[in-house]
């Protein structure tokens, strides 16, 4: 009886977090001045040092620990239903209120966690920038500086046997690498600063996430890190970035987006320098086509053959797993992530990263690119 009462106290604590997330959601001076800078700080700060000494993602090791209690939970079920019949039907009661329990603490405690960064001042906030609505053709000038850029970044990368970029780096050389173009930007952005645990590679796994169309993930119970292991190398360190940035609180796809691209300049290497731009640089051309296709095929006219290899890479690694169940129900379970969690765009949000590097660039008052 006593484990009932508590059971269904636990059911209150989804409508509970949704009340905290609104709150949070009309207070973002409160999330950002107590929350964010200081209660998120420190926790996430000490419970990095402790994951990231392990050489392995506790992340990974915790999710398949998941997956085998789920499939035994189901074969104790079947066992259930060939002996008891009608010991079945309380079992599979009991273990929906145990999930739908289980479901609302975690729930609970990632909001607390770290869900009220969603509701956060954004990054454009500390960086000064004026984000505003812009028209196509500064779209294009912004995409033509990042493809400027990608073309002299691109004279001092290695590549491979097929003419593509790649990594000369371990991927935790690359990933400490990453982590110090982070503290390197913090200098200019103090709100970055931190004692913060590298990126882990997800080894096991990396054959399922890229089936389901994930780069990384950060996992907000251990403060880790986590990038797919088996990432085309000039995807790598925009993403080592990426999902960093998300451990230092900035929770947000744009945010996070921005950031690395700061981030891989930061480091000063050329490898990661190209990666951020060339990402970038995608960003914009995917925008620039959805809002004017005269200009982006202008653009397009202008495309460096070697970064257009590298696109193509990237896109060819993608598209056996494009459009296939386990990516579109991966696709959808994020989109409706990304909207609960005060990103009312869903995965449209990616796209937002846009404004944030047209004003960055605006900001810099450089030359116009010519034809």
């Amino acid at each position: 009886m006593r484990f009932r009462y508590k059971r269904i106290f636990c059911f209150f604590l989804i409508p509970l977090a949704f009340l905290l997330m609104q709150l949070a959601q009309a207070n973002p001076s409160w999330v950002e001045t107590v929350y964010s800078s200081r209660f998120y700080s420190v926790l996430s700060q000490g419970v990095s040092n402790v994951t990231g000494l392990l050489p392995f993602s506790m992340a990974e090791t915790l999710l398949w620990l998941l997956a085998f209690a789920a499939l035994a939970a189901i074969c104790y079920g079947v066992y259930v239903f060939f002996k008891n019949i009608r010991r079945y039907k309380d079992y599979i009661l009991g273990l929906l209120a145990n999930l739908l329990a289980a479901c609302s603490i975690v729930y609970f405690v990632f909001v607390v966690l770290c869900g009220f960064n969603y509701n956060r001042y954004p990054f454009s906030h500390f960086a000064e920038l004026d984000i505003q609505p812009r028209e196509a053709v500064e779209l294009a000038q912004t995409t033509r500086y990042l493809l400027n850029e990608a073309v002299t970044l691109r004279q001092a990368v290695p590549l491979d046997e097929n003419g593509c970029a790649t990594m000369p780096y371990t991927f935790e050389e690359a990933s400490e690498l990453a982590r110090s173009g982070l503290d390197n930007l913090s200098r200019d952005y103090p709100i970055l600063r931190g004692m913060y645990s590298p990126a882990k590679p997800v080894r096991a796994s990396s054959g399922i996430m890229t089936r389901l169309n994930l780069c990384g993930f950060f996992f907000p119970f251990t403060f880790e890190a986590n990038v797919n292991a088996d990432l085309v190398p000039s995807e790598l360190a925009f993403t080592l970035c990426h999902e960093m940035a998300h451990v230092r609180g900035f929770m947000r796809e744009d945010d996070a987006n921005f950031i690395s691209y700061l981030a891989c300049q930061a480091t000063d290497d050329p490898s990661f320098q190209y990666s951020g731009t060339l990402h970038s640089l995608i960003h914009c051309l995917n925008a620039l086509y959805r809002a004017d296709s005269q200009l982006y095929s202008q653009v397009m006219a202008e495309m460096d053959a070697g970064i257009a290899s590298d696109i193509r890479q990237i896109n060819a690694y993608w598209a056996p797993y494009s459009g296939k169940p386990a990516s579109k129900f991966s696709q959808k379970v994020n989109d409706s992530y990304l909207k609960v969690n005060n990103q009312s765009a869903g995965v449209d949000s990616y796209g937002n990263t846009v404004d944030s590097l047209i004003a960055y660039y605006k900001s810099l008052d450089l030359e116009e690119p010519t034809d």
